[in-house]
């Protein structure tokens, strides 16, 4: 199974059938309203968890590898909570 970034990085063809797919269930509205109020949440926790790292870190090198591993975490609580 190919992870869904990667639809944004195919042209073409090769990015409209992954993309066809996609939108039959991610973008009617009815859908998206259904989880407005738990992604706004998990949104807001993870502004909260970006402020508590931040004053942790003490250079760029940690800062740059500790945002990649809270943004990591971040999409997986967002694709956790979707399905």
């Amino acid at each position: 199974m190919q992870c869904i970034v990667c639809v944004e990085s195919r042209q073409g063809e090769e990015w409209y059938r992954p993309r066809r797919v996609l939108s039959r269930k991610m973008l009617p509205l009815n859908e998206v309203l259904a989880y407005v109020d738990v992604m706004n949440q998990v949104a807001d926790d993870f502004v909260d968890r970006l402020c508590q790292v931040r004053h942790q870190l003490s250079d760029l090198n940690d800062t740059s590898a500790t945002l990649e591993h809270e943004l990591l975490q971040w999409a997986l609580e967002c694709t956790l909570r979707y399905q």
